[in-house]
């Protein structure tokens, strides 16, 4: 990644964390459990032996003082033992189970995909590859709402965050540890202050975060754009972070579930014109499936979407528990369209712009191991003219959207070129 903002790189060991730290790792098969936003996303041992494909973790932790950050220090080594020990039980418990089950893996392993995130165990969580750091605090400047969406009924959790400035400065620092590049950013920013566009926003733009994510992890975007007038809502999608809902549909129910949420924002006179998405990978996904269905959408940044879903859950695996047997994982893929209830090709994104094609900007990671720019490229060529794609060089699944000195210019331009568009 090789990127470092403006201002000096935050040492913890010289001064202790007054913020939220979020661990965000995206699909793991190690003996550890995904936590979202509040702690309520991850596993089960059981349900993580036998692999809960596309597992987009974050684990998060409140470091107020040094001696938390010490104790946290120091418990490290011990939850790495832990995993290291329960690792062979896992894949024996595996094993045995599969033995057992025969045929009917398959459809196991499918409900397990379809899974809310947010019903699994926070204990042992698993190292992160990327750290979020901001002051919590400042959202109290955006209180929690809800909105009731369905069939099947949810309750999604949100927040609007209204345009000011908020002073925002990035730290982004990267290290590498046993074998692996990690990487952190720290958002610094104030109390909003009204600007220009407090009084009459630029336009309404939904982030939709990735999958077993929440709506932090997109925090840090709703900052950049409210500081340039847009009218930013975060959600937690059904089934992630605190919002209600059993399972997951990969955006058939979730785009729905989206118009809904539009409806009350604008019954409460808090939806400006015009209306854009902007999604990471699950997110991402379904941004565009949500704009084919709706026209109030008009404009989509579509950051490392993904194509076909298997694919993108097969190179998950590869890239995070390589030692998994696919033939399970492809097992339940090959069920998951009937536990869902709709046709295989349903399921991808692909189909979705085969069908309705529409404008969007792309974006891919160089060294993205789960979604290839080949694929987003792909994408980017079955939408209509106009659309853009921009690959940003170094950029991997999970750092991609946080690189806000190559991503910020080119998103701000095109959610400016739809506002244009909307007042001809």
């Amino acid at each position: 990644m090789g990127r470092t903002g403006h201002g000096q790189n935050l040492n913890p060991d010289s001064k202790p964390f007054a913020e939220v730290k979020f661990a965000c790792v995206e699909g793991t098969f190690s003996a550890a459990a995904g936590q979202s936003h509040g702690g309520v996303s991850g596993r089960t041992f059981l349900a993580l032996s036998i692999g809960t494909v596309a597992r987009f973790n974050a684990s998060v932790a409140t470091l107020i003082n040094s001696g938390q950050f010490q104790f946290a220090r120091l418990a490290a080594p011990l939850l790495l033992v832990l995993r290291v020990v329960l690792r062979p039980l896992q894949w024996m418990t595996l094993l045995a189970l599969f033995s057992t089950l025969g045929t009917g893996c398959g459809s196991f392993m499918a409900r397990r995909m379809v899974q809310a995130p947010n019903t699994y165990p926070t204990w042992l969580a698993s190292p992160a590859r990327v750290l979020l750091a901001f002051n919590r605090n400042l959202l109290t400047n955006a209180p929690v709402q809800y909105a009731d969406v369905g069939p099947p009924a949810a309750r999604l959790q949100y927040r609007v965050v209204e345009p000011a400035d908020y002073q925002l400065n990035v730290i982004a620092t990267n290290w590498v540890e046993r074998g692996e590049v990690r990487a952190q950013f720290v958002f610094r920013a104030e109390a909003p202050r009204t600007n220009a566009w407090s009084a009459a926003p630029r336009g309404t733009v939904v982030l939709l975060h990735g999958y077993g994510l929440a709506e932090f992890a997109l925090v840090p975007w709703a900052w950049q754009l409210a500081q340039v007038g847009w009218r930013c809502v975060l959600v937690d999608l059904r089934g992630h972070g605190k919002s209600t809902g059993k399972a997951i549909y990969y955006g058939l129910k979730e785009a729905r579930d989206m118009s809904q949420l539009l409806d009350g924002l604008a019954q409460q006179g808090q939806l400006a014109r015009p209306v854009a998405a902007l999604g990471e990978s699950y997110g991402a996904a379904l941004a565009l499936r949500w704009r084919t269905t709706d026209p109030r959408v008009g404009s989509v940044v579509a950051i490392a979407p993904y194509g076909v879903l298997s694919n993108a859950v097969l190179n998950i695996c590869h890239d995070y528990a390589s030692l998994l047997p696919q033939v399970f994982i492809r097992a339940g893929l090959k069920q998951l369209p009937a536990v869902l209830g709709v046709p295989g090709d349903d399921l991808n994104t692909t189909t979705v712009l085969a069908r309705h094609p529409v404008t969007a900007l792309f974006i891919a990671g160089c060294e993205d191991d789960v979604m290839p720019p080949a694929d987003v490229r792909s994408l980017c060529a079955a939408a209509l003219p106009g659309s853009h794609l921009i690959v940003v060089s170094g950029a991997t699944h999970e750092t991609v959207p946080y690189c806000f000195s190559e991503l910020l210019p080119p998103v701000l331009a095109w959610l400016t070129a739809s506002e244009t568009n909307r007042r001809r």
